[in-house]
Formats: structure tokens, sequence, C-alpha cells
């Protein structure tokens, strides 16, 4: 009787000795396995969201110019609405001519 619950007994220890190492094994493989596929997930992310930023910033940058464009049509356009005014032979006369206003109207209306 002894020797059959030593049996048991170490049949019992073997199975569960087994049954930890494959645990263990499949555990590390599959965290590696999981950890591996995390990080590329990851980087891919990682890289649309720098490709994102990227054109972004372009379009940033196209908007940069765009802005830098209109600000020298518009001083341009003030400085020629500031020699019209020199010219303007009735600009000596009291008050706000009719040219004078016409020249603000177009100084100052929304594009």
């Amino acid at each position: 009787m002894l020797g059959r619950i030593r049996r048991a007994a170490l049949g019992l220890g073997a199975a569960v000795a087994i049954g930890g190492a494959c645990y263990s094994v499949g555990s590390w493989r599959g965290y590696g396995a999981g950890y591996s596929a995390a990080e590329g997930d990851a980087a891919a992310a990682r890289r649309a969201v720098q490709d994102d930023l990227a054109a972004a910033g372009d379009e940033i940058a196209d908007l940069a110019r765009e802005l830098e464009r209109q600000r020298g049509l518009a001083d341009g356009r003030g400085l020629q609405f500031e020699d019209e005014a020199r010219a303007d032979p009735d600009s000596d006369r009291p008050g706000v001519g009719v040219d004078g206003v016409r020249r603000l109207d177009q100084r100052w209306r929304r594009p």
C-alpha cells in the first residue's frame, strides 16, 4: 500500500512539475510574442502620428507664406491709397471729401 501511495505521490509531483514547466514556457513565449506585437503596433502608430504632424507642419508653412503674401499686398495697397490721398487736389479742404471716403472704404473693406 505504501508503494502505491509513493507512486501516486511521485506521479502527482511529476504531473505538477510538467504542468508548471509547460505553463512557464508558454507564458514566457506568449509574453514575448505579445510584447513584440505591441511594440510593432506602437511603432506603426508613432510613425502615423509623425506623418500627420509633418503634414500639419507643411500646411502651416503654406498658410504662413500665403499670409505673408497677403500682408505684402495689403501694404502695397495702403501705400497706393496714401499716394492717391497726397495727389488729391482737394486734400486741403476741411472734412473728408468724396474721394477720401472712397479711399477709406477701399482701404478698410473686408475682402
